[in-house]
């Protein structure tokens, strides 16, 4: 009897210890991607960028009034798997800074073969995210509205700018040390689009869809392709010019200024055009249709 007595109170310890341990590891699982993702100084900095040659030794600079933009605080806007988002106190402005946290080693990759391959596909994920914002900012800045690009650390050049992230907590980041870029703040044309078709303005539809359209004619001209197609995301509208807000993925390939090449091109966007509206407004698809042709 004795020794049912004694046996008990183990067993339940052992439970209670699985059940802690399954606890935390769950805490741990739910909690550490959260810590990963927030905005904090080392996901936003890298000892080294193994930098593609178009952007390297390049003066930044042409703007002497830069530093005036920072003056005034930012606050979380959003964010994406490349970059964080924060805009002005005055909503004019958002300054894009990358991140580098899903780009850094992990600590496990001594130890998981395949060490190299990943460094490598994390290099060419780094290259493209530059040569984008280098691409955008010397030929494609009437259509981005970027303003300043700080695509090389700088020594004591730029100011200290405070960010609020997502949680309200407050940062103070020096410029000179990040990588960033300062946008005109836009709206995205889903956003627009919805206020528009919701009143059943079709017609406002159709112009802003127009002045999109004509944005990405004028990039084909210049060489210039997004090969994300999200077009309701990543482009948009500041004040009533049309712009593209997101340009990780823009390329610049001659071959995009022949019709033949652009129009393949196109055709994907119209798609994505038709996809959303079937799935939000269906009732004005044929008059969208017929605008397309046109």
């Amino acid at each position: 009897m004795l020794k049912n007595s004694e046996q008990k109170p183990k067993g339940r310890r052992f439970y209670l210890l699985f059940f802690l341990t399954c606890l935390l590891l769950g805490l741990l699982a739910f909690f550490y991607p959260i810590y990963q993702k927030a905005f904090r100084l080392d996901n936003v900095t890298i000892d080294a960028v193994d930098l593609p040659a178009s952007v390297k030794g390049l003066e930044w600079g042409e703007n002497e009034n830069v530093p005036a933009f920072f003056t005034q605080p930012f606050y979380y806007l959003g964010e994406g798997n490349q970059i964080y988002a924060f805009v002005s106190s005055d909503s004019r402005y958002v300054i894009k800074i990358f991140k580098f946290g899903h780009l850094k080693p992990k600590f496990w990759d001594h130890w998981i073969p395949g060490q190299e391959i990943r460094e490598r596909r994390r290099q060419r994920k780094m290259h493209r995210l530059f040569h984008a914002y280098f691409l955008a900012y010397h030929y494609d800045r009437k259509a981005t509205k970027l303003i300043y690009a700080h695509l090389n650390k700088s020594d004591a050049q730029l100011p200290v700018v405070g960010l609020q992230d997502r949680y309200g907590l407050h940062h103070q980041i020096a410029l000179d040390d990040v990588y960033f870029v300062l946008q005109e703040r836009g709206e995205p044309l889903n956003k627009r689009m919805h206020k528009a078709l919701s009143k059943g303005d079709v017609e406002q539809g159709k112009k802003m869809l127009g002045k999109i359209l004509n944005m990405y004619l004028s990039e084909y001209r210049l060489g210039i392709c997004d090969l994300d197609y999200n077009l309701w995301h990543n482009t948009g509208f500041c004040e009533d010019n049309p712009m593209r807000i997101d340009v990780g993925k823009i390329i610049k390939d001659p071959k995009y200024t022949e019709p033949d090449e652009y129009l393949k091109d196109l055709k994907k966007v119209h798609n994505r055009i038709f996809k959303w509206l079937q799935r939000y407004y269906p009732q004005y698809q044929a008059d969208f249709q017929t605008f397309l042709k046109e």
